[in-house]
């Protein structure tokens, strides 16, 4: 059995790596900007070039309150800055939010 040796990264390779990794695109489109890449090479290197990818899940909390007002505005309080803020009751009831005011994430239910 013959192993291979990897190829070098090109320098294209390299700032296609740098400019896609960080932003929320699936890995799959990454991938196939990065055709001849395994999914393990470009975790790899992108470990190597310090890259992270965005993690929405770890920022998201359960929404503290929700109330009503009169005229049936639904209002949830932010999880992160305690600001209220109105959403829209879907059938269902819960989902996650996103506070207008500072940008953190919140989960409301039903």
């Amino acid at each position: 059995m013959v192993l291979m040796r990897p190829r070098g990264w090109t320098a294209e390779e390299m700032e296609t790596l740098r400019s896609l990794y960080p932003t929320f695109g699936s890995f799959r489109e990454l991938l196939d900007e990065l055709p001849g890449r395994t999914p393990n090479s470009v975790r790899l290197m992108a470990s190597r070039l310090g890259l992270q990818r965005p993690s929405l899940l770890p920022s998201i909390e359960r929404a503290n309150g929700l109330g009503v007002r009169p005229g049936g505005d639904t209002y949830v309080k932010c999880s992160r800055c305690g600001e209220w803020f109105a959403v829209s009751k879907t059938p269902g009831g819960g989902g996650v939010v996103a506070c207008a005011h500072c940008g953190g994430y919140s989960i409301v239910s039903g």
